[in-house]
This record gives C-alpha cells, sequence and structure tokens, in this order.
C-alpha cells in the first residue's frame, strides 16, 4: 500500500503560492498611463453579487460579450457544448415552462420555493428574469407564511410533491384567509409531476379549493456543458431503505424526453436493479410514442391543461413532457444505465481532484460555491464554478497536487507581463500593451485571486494530519489490507467527538468493500456508534442496515447495492461459489476489473490515489463490443468475459435482474434481449475452479483492449465524420471526483472504451461529497 502523502497527492505544492491579497495589487500603477485601453479590454461587464437567494442579478451583457470577457457569471455558458443545440436548448425549455408557471398569476406576485429547488431554478434562470416575470418577492418554503401585500396579485408555489410540503403550503393559503378579505390567487407548481398522493394530502388539509395545483415538468436541468440532473435527492435510500422506486420511473422518463435534444438511443445498456426498471421504463415510453405516430420527438405523456395526475412509480404515464420543436439529426450511440447501489464505495471515498476537494471541503450548490474571506471568515461569498471560468476549466479535473504550480506560474506570467510594460513605460509600445490586455481579459485577475483563495483553503485542509489519515484509512480498505485497522480509525473518530457522518462514511465503505463488519466486532461498533450519536445514529444504522450498506459479515446480502456480498441460494451458482470461498463482491471485482492501479499508470486512477471507479471500469466494459454482444447473445464466448460477467452480476447482487444487460433500439424504440445465463455455461465446480484461478491472478479479462473492429456491436456505429456520442445516466447521484475521472478519461489517447467519446453525465443530483450520500439516511 502506497502510504506516502506525496504519492497520493504529487507532492502537494511544488512552489508557495502568491498572497490572495497581492494580486489585486500587481496591476494599479498599469491603470495610469493607459486607463481607456485596460478599461476597454478588462473591465467586468457581469457583476457577482452575495443575494440571500441562489439566483445571481441579470447579465445585461450579449453573448459575444460574455464570450470576450472569462469573469462567469453565476449561470453557466452552454454555447460551447459538444451539441451545441441539446444543453442551450434544454434550459431553454425549462426557462419556458417557469415562465409558464410564473404568468399564471398575472402582475406582481411572490414566489415561494421549496429549498430543494432553490439551486436548481438558480441554474435556469436569475433574479432579474424573475423580476422581469413579476416576482417581486422571493421567498423559501417554511412554516411562517409570507406577510401579504396589496401589491401582490397572487403567489406562485414551485415545490416538490412530498406530504410536509402540502402541509405546509396549506397552512399558508390559510394564514392568507386570515389576513385579507380578498381571495388571494394561489397557484402551486409542483416538479416534475403531481403524483396522487399530493393531490389527497392537500384535500386532506382542507386547502384544495383555495389554490391551484399544475405541473411543472422540469426534468434534466443543466449544470454545464457535459452534465446534467434532475435535482432530485436521496433517491438511493428512498429506494433501498423505504421501498420507494417513483424516482427510477421519474429518471426514465427524463432520459426519454432527453431525446428530443440529443437524439434517439440506438443502443442502451446497464447494470443494476434500478436500471434494468428504467430501460423497461424507457422500452414502454418508446412503445406508446410509437402507437402516438411521432417519429421525431417523445409524445406528451400528460395535458398541461388538465390537472396532470398520475399514479405513484406507475410504468404507463408520467408527467408534461413540453417537448422541444428540435427534432435531432444524429443518435446517442450508446445510453449507459449505471445502478448507484452496485457501486456505492466510489462517492464514499474522498477525491484527490481540484473540483472534488472543492465539494468536499467548500461545498458545491450547483455550480456555485460559498468562498469565505481571508480577513473576516464569518463573510462568505459566492462563487461560480463551471466552464464559464477558463482558469476552472482547466483544473477541475486534475489531481489537486498539480493545480498549485499551475496556479503559482500563472500568477508569474502575469507579474512579468506587468513588469515587462512597467519597465519599457517610455518607449513601450501599443502592441505590447494590448497583448497584455488580451492576457487579462482571458484570466482576469479577479479570477486567478479567487483560485489562489480557494487553492489555500484546501491547501490548509489537506495538510492536516487528520485528512491525511483518513485517505490512509480509506485506501486501506479499497485494497483489503486490513479491516480492523480501518474499524480502529473510525473508532478513534467518534472517541474523539467526531462528526457522524465522518464515522459512517468509513464505516460503510469498511462494510461494502470487506463484504460486512466482521462479526467479532460487529455488535461493539453499533453499540459504541449508538452511545456517542444517539437517536440520530441509530436510525442511519438502521437505515443503511436496510439498504444493506451496513451489515455483519457472512450475513446474506444483495451484492454491493445489498451489502457487499453474495450469499442466496436462489442465486447464480457462480455467485453462491463466490460466497463459499469467502470472496465479497468487491474483492473479485478488484481483480477482475482492475480497480486499484498505481496512481501514475491511468488517467482515471489519478482521481482517488491509485483506485478507479468501479462505475468508470463498468461504463467501459459496458461500452465494449464483445461484453455487448456476449450479453446480447446469451452465451459467453471466452473465459476471460464469463468471469468479467460473474464479477458484474456479483456486485449487482446475483438477482436476475440486476446484471448487466444490452438492448437494441431502432429509431428510438427500446428492445429487450435475453440476459446471459451464466449457469447454462458450465456447472457448479467448472465455475469455482474458474474463481479459483481468479484469486490466484488467473483469469484476468482484457475486455478494456478489445478489437471493437472484429465484433458486432448492437450500438449504430458512429461514422467516420464525427465521434462516438455516449451518454451515462447515474440512477442515485453522480460524485464530483466520478465525473472528473470520466472526464479525464473521455479527453485521453488510452486504450479505454470510454476514450474519445463525446460524453454527457445525467443523474438524478451531484453529489457534492461522501456526506451528501448518505445524509438522507440519517433522516428519520
Amino acid at each position: 500500500m502506497e502510504g506516502v502523502w506525496g504519492n497520493k497527492m504529487g507532492g502537494g505544492f511544488v512552489k508557495p503560492l502568491l498572497p490572495s491579497g497581492l494580486l489585486p495589487s500587481l496591476f494599479p500603477p498599469l491603470l495610469s498611463p493607459f486607463p481607456r485601453l485596460l478599461r476597454w479590454w478588462t473591465c467586468p461587464t457581469i457583476g457577482i453579487t452575495d443575494e440571500p437567494s441562489s439566483f445571481p442579478v441579470m447579465s445585461t451583457s450579449s453573448p459575444t460579450q460574455r464570450q470576450q470577457n472569462a469573469l462567469p457569471t453565476m449561470l453557466p455558458p452552454l454555447h460551447n457544448a459538444p451539441q451545441p443545440h441539446s444543453m442551450a436548448n434544454l434550459r431553454q425549455h425549462a426557462w419556458r415552462l417557469l415562465t409558464d408557471a410564473l404568468d399564471s398569476v398575472p402582475g406582481n406576485k411572490a414566489l415561494v420555493l421549496d429549498k430543494t429547488l432553490s439551486g436548481p431554478l438558480g441554474a435556469v434562470a436569475d433574479v432579474g428574469s424573475l423580476k422581469a416575470r413579476g416576482v417581486s418577492r422571493l421567498f423559501h418554503l417554511d412554516e411562517n407564511a409570507p406577510a401579504w401585500s396589496s401589491e401582490w396579485k397572487g403567489v406562485v408555489y414551485i415545490v416538490r410533491p412530498t406530504r410536509a410540503n402540502a402541509s405546509l403550503v396549506s397552512s399558508h393559503v390559510h394564514a392568507f384567509a386570515r389576513e385579507t378579505a380578498d381571495v388571494v390567487d394561489v397557484v402551486v407548481a409542483v416538479v416534475p409531476r403531481i403524483p396522487e398522493s399530493f393531490v389527497r394530502y392537500v384535500e386532506e388539509a382542507g386547502s384544495a379549493a383555495a389554490m391551484r395545483i399544475v405541473p411543472l415538468a422540469m426534468h434534466f436541468v443543466p449544470l454545464d456543458t457535459d452534465v446534467a440532473v434532475l435535482a432530485r435527492e436521496h433517491t438511493v435510500r428512498d429506494r433501498l431503505a423505504r421501498g420507494d422506486p417513483s424516482s427510477t420511473f421519474d429518471i426514465a422518463l427524463a432520459l426519454h424526453l432527453l431525446q428530443s435534444q440529443v437524439g434517439h438511443y440506438s443502443a442502451v445498456r446497464g447494470i443494476g436493479a434500478a436500471a434494468r426498471r428504467a430501460a423497461d421504463v424507457l422500452a414502454t415510453l418508446a412503445e406508446e410514442e410509437a402507437v402516438s405516430g411521432s417519429d421525431d420527438k417523445p409524445c406528451p405523456v400528460v395535458d398541461h391543461a388538465a390537472l396532470g395526475v398520475v399514479n405513484d412509480g406507475g410504468g404507463g404515464e408520467g408527467g408534461a413532457a413540453g417537448t422541444n420543436s428540435v427534432a435531432p439529426s444524429e443518435q446517442v450511440d450508446v445510453l449507459v444505465l449505471v445502478d448507484r447501489a452496485v457501486d456505492a464505495t466510489t462517492p464514499l471515498l474522498t477525491p484527490l481532484t481540484y473540483e472534488g476537494l472543492i465539494g468536499e471541503v467548500l461545498g458545491w450548490n450547483f455550480g456555485v460555491v460559498e468562498v469565505p474571506s481571508a480577513d473576516k471568515p464569518d463573510q462568505k461569498s459566492k462563487w461560480p464554478m463551471h466552464s464559464g471560468d477558463v482558469l476552472h476549466e482547466e483544473l477541475r479535473d486534475l489531481n489537486f497536487g498539480t493545480v498549485g504550480p499551475i496556479v503559482h506560474n500563472k500568477v508569474l506570467s502575469m507579474q512579468r507581463g506587468y513588469q515587462d510594460v512597467v519597465s519599457k513605460r517610455d518607449g513601450v509600445e501599443m502592441s505590447g500593451v494590448k497583448e497584455l490586455a488580451r492576457s487579462l481579459a482571458r484570466t482576469p485577475p479577479e479570477l486567478v485571486s479567487r483560485h489562489v483563495r480557494v487553492c489555500e483553503i484546501i491547501q490548509g485542509v489537506s495538510n492536516e494530519s487528520r485528512f491525511r489519515a483518513r485517505l490512509d484509512a480509506e485506501q486501506t480498505a479499497v485494497e483489503g489490507v486490513s479491516v480492523d485497522s480501518v474499524l480502529d480509525f473510525v473508532e478513534g473518530i467518534v472517541l474523539r467527538g467526531g462528526k457522524l457522518m465522518a464515522a459512517l462514511r468509513l464505516l460503510v465503505v469498511a462494510s461494502l468493500t470487506n463484504g460486512g463488519i466482521p462479526r467479532g466486532r460487529w455488535e461493539a461498533m453499533r453499540t459504541l456508534m449508538v452511545h456517542a450519536y444517539g437517536g440520530e445514529g441509530f436510525s442511519a444504522l438502521a437505515s443503511l442496515q436496510r439498504a444493506g450498506w451496513l451489515r455483519r459479515a457472512g450475513d446474506v446480502a444483495g451484492g454491493m447495492g445489498g451489502g457487499g456480498g453474495v450469499g442466496d441460494a436462489s442465486w447464480l451458482k457462480a455467485a453462491g461459489a463466490v460466497e463459499k470461498l469467502g470472496v465479497p463482491a468487491f474483492q473479485l471485482a478488484r481483480k477482475v476489473l482492475r480497480l486499484v492501479v498505481g496512481a501514475d499508470e491511468e488517467e482515471a486512477a489519478k482521481a482517488y490515489a491509485g483506485y478507479v471507479p468501479t462505475s468508470l471500469r463498468l461504463v467501459e466494459l459496458l461500452l465494449d463490443s464483445r461484453f455487448a454482444m456476449a450479453v446480447t447473445s446469451g452465451g459467453i464466448p471466452s473465459q476471460d468475459l464469463r468471469t468479467t460477467f460473474e464479477a458484474c452480476r456479483a456486485l449487482a447482487g446475483g438477482a436476475p435482474d440486476a446484471c448487466a444487460f444490452a438492448m437494441q433500439s431502432a429509431s428510438g424504440i427500446v428492445s429487450d434481449s435475453p440476459t446471459t445465463d451464466v449457469s447454462a455455461n458450465g456447472g457448479f465446480e467448472e465455475e469455482q475452479d474458474e474463481i479459483d484461478k481468479l484469486i490466484d491472478g488467473g483469469l484476468v479479462g482484457d475486455w478494456s483492449s478489445a478489437d471493437e473492429s472484429s465484433a458486432t456491436t448492437t450500438a449504430a456505429a458512429p461514422t467516420s465524420s464525427r465521434r462516438k456520442r455516449v451518454v451515462v445516466a447515474f440512477l442515485g447521484g453522480v460524485a464530483l471526483g466520478e465525473l472528473n475521472a470520466l472526464r479525464a478519461v473521455a479527453r485521453s489517447a488510452s486504450s479505454s472504451t470510454l476514450s474519445g467519446v463525446d460524453l454527457l453525465v445525467v443523474s438524478d443530483h451531484l453529489l457534492a461529497s461522501g456526506d451528501h450520500l448518505l445524509e438522507g439516511f440519517t433522516m428519520v
């Protein structure tokens, strides 16, 4: 195991960063001789404000001006997306739906937002554009109703369809009735659809007659040129711990409607039970679309003019489509569906990329980061961090150890440019000043100063001994060196009075990677957690046990999605062989999929100190033609692929509906294909012999370097004039470090099947950190 800090972080900062306060003072002398010139080249046209809400002040600059100026706005620019029309149209579609809801109340109005929707709406609109639609006041939904104003014509609520929100809106309506004798026009826009249960909750509260309930079918919200999210949190908890599958239907519907922007899916492949269910819903929606006779866009399955009430999680109907009129001219070669439950380990680990550490240390709210001031830590500024920031786009996917020297060199380059101009002040040529001004326009000093400040904060945290010790414990768990040392570290966190989330993250990682907590320490760890954290700790442990992420070693559970082991006799014989040999699913996958490599061997390994995200390996595998052909045809042609398939089946829990699958589609209609029956390829003894060889180091599949030209694939082959187009959908959230690794491999020239593709990543939501994934499990 690499226990040296420098091997993980690239040795830290090679050179010390300049003080953040130095950058603003570098250039004032230059402004004196050439004030108009530099103002013309470098003056920001967009202001950043610290509004109480998540919405920024509207910019009045044109798109051309925005491209000329590198200082980013809160809204990420989408004009430079790989498919230029798709992401921009996706935001325009969401904005059109939002304006329809706002215009349902004419004139001045108040807007009350569900707190969980503030970030998504902030990625679509800004304060200025809302004011232009008549919004005079903006509130977050809570127990206190807004004080009624005679200037308002009504109130618009934008909420998720939960019982708590129905109760809060109803209490507000009753408060308005007490405050004014006038009839208050209340419109409740429900995102993304109106379940029957929400209407029932409102009726039970006795306020249904005093409000209009309309659907706001806003599905994927673009966060950047290559990322879009459904903005629905805690979906894994809802599925695994509460038995609520509605999120699977919601993301399947969103993926169906996304085809109007990015093109029909030529092939659908995936792994995990939720991925299989989503694919089935996609197939059902495609069949309904074919029956409707619409070939150029998905059919709207709910009438916007009507109430739009649908059954919860139903497979046949959904929220309003509100489709875009743009007909896609190209197809998506492959849609890859990944169930988060299959790889719960990766988002719980600490990423070492610049963007990943920003999420861990500072948090991440739909591309906006709150950064404390160097002089006044209590004062925080909201800074956008997306591709509109040219420096962030350059740094975000890099290991943090390489970020410091890059920022340092940019500062020195600015200093040298300024000194060259100042030293030749009397005989300076205008071309030299223009070149410096252009450089400052591309990367303004204020932008560099921001990243210097962010790097200082992250460096302060990463230099702490506890941070380094935590990385060592995570790496120990992933490499399977000693689960006892990991549990000792967890005990240390608890006994020092550390946060519940810090202890839970490592405890779950230990359980997932080891196939459960050793029996000798199971009861002691549970008792310690409950005594230290009380009811919150007990609730979290109970929820994680129901989900299968936390269990005692040897207990029956369903793979990574059900606890990291395999052992139900009804599952495949291969899975039973793995359990008999005492090999947890993660440990089998670590060998077969090569999850642990040298930090410099692969681009993907730089994000997690030598660990390649399991989800990335699965995406590479599902893009491989040989594997897809084997899954589709129902027979494994070679031993290496058979062993690989067994590892995937073990990760997914071994259940027949949870294994890897591949479906073929024509004109957007998905047709199911039989999954591979591994048991048909040999008896129990044969499978056990193969796994024996695998544990000894043999039978490691070389699918990543397969010659795709020699295999027949179910996906339509991309033409030579364009790159392969792939949409990867994570059902349950995607981590920032995971996203960085996917981007890095897609840009690389490696032999990976993911290399060189035009990649679009979509998910339920973006996981800023491992805490974000587990937060829902602590809620009673």
